[in-house]
């Protein structure tokens, strides 16, 4: 058993305006020590040698909601006599680890990671700027506005279309998705070079062994990974497939078995034929192909 499970982080603390803030909420806070259940008793019914870990992004929320699943786990594995929790900075420990391969482990608080997080934009990005000047000509639809970033050249139609349904007063001749500069196929090609380099670190460290990653991250990155895995494409499409973002605390699953891949998300199913590398690839060869579409509309 080798597992990627990306999780969203919980839900989060919203402000007076209605806005959401960094942090966890309450609730946030409370399903996420829920949802420590399930990955106890995954751990528990898992082959012996086990080794469970799991990552986040850097941002406040995904780090509280790490936190708080770590902890649920922590406490419910006390009376457990094969399954240790170790410090993924306790080097001594880490290294007894690697040669029992008859104990489970749980690796916890380790260092967050800027390739899951929002860190391809900064305040003052272009795109970043466009993404929230579209959300508020929607009427504050932030998945309208994700739809004009990823809508393709022949699908530009069907946009508009939506548009007019949604919003009433925009005028639709001036909403061109080749006003972004950076793809959505760029966005997420930081979390496939996370996946492949994560799985390869477990394998180094821990070979021969079942190990489960579970990875805490957003909707967005998290959603536009699940299109491309299933349709080989970013698109209002590949959209339709999905329907819409996932909850919180909502997770997809890629098994690794035998040198073949299984990515599966509510109740779809893809088996993928290649592997990180090649994914990263054609993951670059679809972004140059969007910018020269964009390029040749601008």
């Amino acid at each position: 058993m080798k597992n990627i499970e990306s999780i969203r982080h919980g839900d989060r603390v919203m402000g007076e305006d209605g806005s959401y803030g960094e942090a966890l909420s309450a609730v946030g806070r409370e399903n996420a020590k829920k949802k420590s259940l399930d990955y106890y008793k995954e751990i528990k019914e898992s082959p012996e040698g086990t080794v469970f870990f799991m990552v986040t992004s850097n941002i406040e929320r995904a780090i509280d909601t790490r936190s708080a699943i770590e902890e649920g786990i922590e406490a419910l594995i006390k009376e457990e006599d094969n399954i240790e929790v170790i410090l993924v900075k306790d080097v001594e420990k880490v290294e007894l680890a690697k040669k029992n391969e008859e104990s489970k482990y749980v690796v916890k608080d380790s260092y967050p990671n800027s390739l899951l997080g929002l860190g391809a934009f900064k305040e003052d990005n272009h795109d970043l700027l466009l993404f929230h000047k579209l959300t508020k000509k929607y009427k504050n639809n932030s998945v309208l506005a994700l739809k004009t970033w990823i809508t393709k050249k022949d699908e530009v139609d069907d946009l508009k279309n939506e548009i007019v349904g949604e919003v009433s007063d925009v005028d639709i001749e001036k909403i061109k998705p080749s006003d972004f500069n950076f793809s959505p196929e760029d966005f997420i090609l930081s979390y496939f070079k996370f996946l492949k380099r994560i799985s390869e670190i477990a394998d180094k460290h821990f070979p021969g062994r079942p190990w489960k990653c579970l990875q805490v991250g957003h909707d967005v990155q998290l959603d536009f990974s699940a299109m491309f895995l299933l349709e080989g494409e970013i698109s209002l499409k590949a959209f339709e497939k999905i329907k819409k973002l996932r909850n919180f605390l909502e997770s997809s699953q890629i098994d690794i078995h035998d040198g073949k891949m299984i990515f599966k998300y509510r109740d779809l199913e893809k088996e993928i034929e290649v592997g990180f590398g090649e994914l990263i690839e054609n993951l670059k060869e679809a972004s140059k192909k969007r910018k020269q579409e964009w390029n040749k509309n601008r």
